[in-house]
């Protein structure tokens, strides 16, 4: 149990503190680094010395917004593919046209054989 404190705790927070950090706005200085270590660590802290019953409430709703921003994030994913974006443009399937669709000849005069180069196609559909 002291391992898993000493161990994958002040992990987690460093790797939380450098997704935070990296965001190109935030201007990181040390106090506010100590500050979300201290805010982290004592709140995972505090759920766990909690009751049983107050450590399921805890997870239950946490996990109840990770399915939620889980469904809201793949609905955000099929509107804006859908054409709900500030251009109103359908990206969906932007990239299947002929002749160079997913299954299209892509490269074929430098490849020369067809199978290749359908593949060669659907690589580019999806590295796109």
């Amino acid at each position: 149990m002291l391992r898993w404190w000493t161990d994958a705790v002040p992990s987690a927070v460093w790797i939380t503190l450098i997704i935070i950090g990296s965001a190109p706005p935030l201007f990181i200085c040390i106090e506010f680094v100590v500050s979300y270590i201290i805010i982290f660590v004592f709140s995972v802290t505090g759920v766990n010395f909690a009751g049983i019953r107050f450590l399921g409430e805890v997870e239950f709703w946490l996990s109840s917004v990770k399915v939620i921003s889980l469904i809201g994030l793949i609905l955000f994913g099929i509107l804006v593919d859908a054409g709900v974006n500030p251009r109103r443009q359908v990206i969906g399937f932007m990239n299947y046209q002929p002749p160079n669709g997913p299954f299209g000849s892509y490269l074929e005069d430098v490849v020369g054989m067809g199978e290749t180069s359908k593949f060669l196609g659907v690589c580019s559909v999806m590295s796109a």
